[in-house]
């Protein structure tokens, strides 16, 4: 590997502890994979490629401050890692923290796009918050049983099964002004969720609170789409 990028670099060698490499903007296809690092940092990389650190099911702490993309199975089945700070990423590719069962912290404000099953089984924190967010892939957040309240700013639509067994969601916030966000299917997107079950609302700017209660899918929820007035702050 040069000092740009590390490709499959470490896959016949066993590393333990703490891996820090200052150098790199590339963390390459499967570059860590299965090793039983601890601790990384990348603190000047802005790519973290496919499969990355999949099956790192030590480590616990993740620094990566400047990346801009996370690429598809980057996380996957990293079992301890329990928070992780993303401030400049864009984009978290299919399955990138799949079966990361610990991981409840996320923090993420420019993202825009997550993939297939990106956080599927992360039980993540009660509430959380993507102001940039403009796409939510199938399954998503399946399974994301810590997950209270979920305010999105500008999400044009709620894919399928994107919110399926998020068994304590009662709160989503939906603040898009000039458009109802579409609900892609109304028996699976938010199945096994309080608002599915009659017990959650669904909050929505003002002037579009009738549209949404007359709107394909959402209607189902009718009675339980609120106006963001009445959000307690």
């Amino acid at each position: 590997a040069d000092t740009s990028e590390i490709e499959d670099a470490f896959l016949t060698n066993e590393l333990e502890g703490t891996y820090t490499n200052d150098r790199i903007t590339k963390v390459g296809r499967y570059a860590l994979a299965s090793q039983l690092v601890t601790s990384v940092s990348f603190p000047n990389a802005i790519t973290i490629k496919l499969g990355a650190m999949q099956d790192c099911t030590e480590v616990t702490e993740v620094n990566i401050p400047n990346v801009t993309t996370i690429e598809q199975s980057a996380f996957t089945n990293c079992s301890k890692m329990t928070s992780i700070d993303l401030p400049k990423v864009t984009s978290i590719g299919n399955s990138s923290f799949y079966q990361d069962r610990k991981l409840a912290y996320i923090n993420a404000p420019l993202l825009e796009t997550i993939g297939n099953n990106a956080f599927r089984y992360c039980p993540l924190q009660e509430e959380v918050r993507f102001p940039c967010l403009t796409s939510m892939s199938t399954y998503a957040f399946q399974g994301c049983v810590g997950i209270k309240l979920l305010d999105l700013n500008v999400i044009p639509q709620i894919g399928n099964y994107a919110l399926y067994g998020c068994t304590s969601l009662e709160t989503l916030i939906l603040r898009k002004a000039d458009s109802i966000c579409t609900l892609a299917n109304t028996t699976n997107t938010l199945t096994s969720t309080p608002i599915a079950n009659g017990t959650g609302y669904i909050y929505v700017p003002d002037d579009l609170v009738d549209d949404y209660k007359s709107a394909t899918n959402w209607s189902n929820y009718a009675s339980q789409i609120k106006p963001l007035s009445e959000l307690e702050v």
